[in-house]
């Protein structure tokens, strides 16, 4: 297209970069040739993980572990994109997050400790078991796909007097009481 002689702004536009203004000076019959590098727009992400240790996937490529700083990603492309987690003894974790133009967005997930299992022998053999007040079995048993945390283990059988105690449970792991003397 003919352009009218002298100074011209021309605006270099597309998607996903920077958009950059040249400052055209156009002379009669010359052609002008324009060559430009339009700058990405790119974002970061921080990931940290609550608790930290845990694996990270960023859009299927391994990237590191979290730890208390956090993970921080660099250069991403702009748009929604998937993050991974995996930690041992912790269910797996994904997330979908938005990248920005010149942010850093950050994610801190939760991730849910797996349950794990107690089992239970008694002196003698028959007591009712009950977790958390709920009735679970007669001993000797093991309670499976108990929650990760805090509970309480009371043991009852008639003429005895009961039994309790605090028990943490972690992820995948079985707290063992292998012989809970009634008395």
């Amino acid at each position: 297209k003919d352009i009218s002689i002298g100074q011209h702004q021309l605006v270099l536009s597309r998607d996903g970069f920077v958009d950059k203004s040249v400052l055209l000076n156009i002379v009669a019959d010359t052609t002008v040739k324009v060559d430009e590098m339009l700058t990405q727009m790119l974002g970061s992400v921080l990931i940290k993980s609550t608790p930290a240790g845990a694996k990270v996937w960023f859009d299927g490529d391994y990237k590191g572990i979290t730890n208390v700083a956090g993970l921080k990603i660099s250069g991403i492309t702009l748009g929604e994109h998937t993050v991974k987690y995996e930690k041992e003894k912790f269910d797996k974790y994904e997330q979908k997050i938005t990248i920005k133009y010149k942010e850093t967005s950050e994610i801190n997930p939760t991730l849910q400790e797996m349950p794990g299992s107690v089992y239970i022998t008694s002196t003698p053999k028959g007591a009712k078991i009950y977790l958390d007040g709920t009735y679970r079995g007669i001993t000797p048993y093991k309670i499976s796909e108990v929650s990760a945390g805090s509970h309480e283990i009371t043991l009852s059988l008639d003429g005895y007097n009961d039994w309790s105690k605090q028990v943490e449970i972690h992820g995948l792991e079985t707290a063992l009481f292998p012989s809970v003397d009634m008395e």
